[in-house]
């Protein structure tokens, strides 16, 4: 049964620039924390804004705590209670309630820094005003491990800046394997899954964050980039990669092409940014660090062990990827320039799937399983097969597969 609390949309101020929704399971612990960063200084600015959370049939005290917001806030939080369907069906139910010229999704254990996501705000009704008919904005995020951590900006490829926390005095670091630093910098998937670190039980050590790759010094989108600018996408496509936290779209799109993620699966925020590309024409940068997302919470879906827990998930959004790329140009318009992206998205979920293998104790068993998922890849989908950036990944193609022993005991030290 579905209900919800907040103001009628008849009763509601202002016309909404922007929806954001907050899917939530289980997150007493979290969503104030969430919710309170949304709440603007500006009253003009929060009153053009709607948090749409989506209780996906929790037990915990987190819906309570969300409907004081809708009651303190009624114009801007409207809370919605429906039965469990994962967190793609968080998002569907967002979608098709979302008023808002845009949409942003926001965990209900992340929040947004409220100053950047005031001018996020004010930008969003700068491009409302202009000419420029923008699709997509795009913003940065830094993570938070739950030891206060910050880490660095992301930067193009999902990779990071490398920042240490502070060590015992007198002891070093010790220095990565070479078969660790080849996953090293590479984010496989979207999302708090797969915190970036290494933290050994038991060792006093510093936590190691990924290596940097080759533009995540400075933490822009590409170099060169002209913030505030509205840029067509193919022309920036194949200099990019965009995660869930960084996007913001224009509501239309999902709802004019019926976007819908799987429900009761894990790993679908891959499909978030991946199946409004075809109609995404324009994109603009801005210079902010908006979100904030939390590593380091047990349990979460990258977490290697959640990996192999869930690998028959992971293969399941790869295969619905796969069927959504076989389908662009023929069933779906869409230029040479969004396929190669679309592409690119998918090889990293492949080096996903490599990585799960090589996280095992002795992946020779399962080597077979993963040379026929691999030269199936390559024979039907060269072009997803050709956009692996991964090193560890190309290592093992190009060996034939022979070093399977020694990137396994790498992944297994650095994960």
């Amino acid at each position: 049964m579905e209900r919800h609390m907040g103001q009628p949309e008849e009763k509601r101020a202002g016309r909404k620039i922007l929806s954001v929704v907050v899917p939530m399971y289980q997150a007493e612990a979290y969503i104030a924390r969430c919710l309170d960063s949304f709440l603007i200084r500006e009253p003009e600015a929060l009153s053009r804004v709607e948090i749409l959370v989506i209780d996906d049939g929790g037990t915990d005290g987190a819906a309570a705590i969300a409907e004081t917001y809708a009651k303190r806030y009624p114009d801007t939080y409207r809370v919605f209670h429906k039965e469990n369907g994962g967190h793609g069906s968080g998002i569907n139910f967002g979608i098709a309630y979302a008023e808002g010229t845009y949409f942003k999704v926001v965990d209900a254990d992340d929040w947004v820094d409220t100053d950047a996501f005031g001018r996020l705000v004010r930008e969003l009704e700068r491009l409302e005003k202009g000419d420029a008919d923008t699709d997509v904005v795009y913003t940065g995020f830094r993570w938070v491990s739950d030891n206060g951590q910050t880490g660095g900006r992301m930067g193009i490829l999902g990779r990071r800046k490398t920042r240490r926390a502070s060590m015992p005095r007198g002891q070093k670091a010790r220095r990565p394997l070479l078969s660790e630093r080849l996953w090293a910098g590479y984010a496989v998937a979207s999302g708090k899954r797969g915190a970036g670190h290494t933290v050994v039980p038991g060792r006093r050590q510093a936590i190691r964050f990924p290596m940097p790759g080759r533009h995540a010094e400075s933490g822009e989108p590409f170099k060169g980039v002209v913030y505030g600018r509205t840029y067509s996408f193919d022309k920036v496509a194949d200099r990019i990669y965009m995660k869930m936290h960084h996007m913001t779209i224009r509501t239309e799109i999902l709802k004019k092409h019926r976007i819908r993620l799987d429900e009761h699966c894990y790993y679908v925020d891959m499909e978030f940014i991946t199946f409004p590309v075809p109609y995404v024409n324009t994109i603009c940068f801005l210079d902010e660090s908006v979100y904030r997302y939390r590593i380091g919470v047990d349990g979460q879906s990258v977490a290697i062990k959640s990996m192999q827990k869930n690998e028959e998930n992971y293969d399941r959004v790869i295969r619905s990827l796969l069927e959504f790329y076989a389908r662009q140009g023929a069933q779906i318009p869409c230029s040479e320039a969004k396929k190669r992206y679309i592409a690119s998205i998918i090889a990293r979920m492949a080096a996903g799937k490599a990585k799960i293998l090589l996280s095992y104790p002795e992946p020779a068993g399962r080597a077979r399983e993963w040379r026929t998922f691999d030269e199936r890849m390559k024979a039907e989908y060269p072009e997803v097969y050709q956009a692996n950036r991964n090193p560890a990944l190309t290592v093992l193609r190009v060996t034939g597969y022979r070093t399977l022993g020694l990137l396994s005991f790498g992944v297994r030290r650095f994960y």
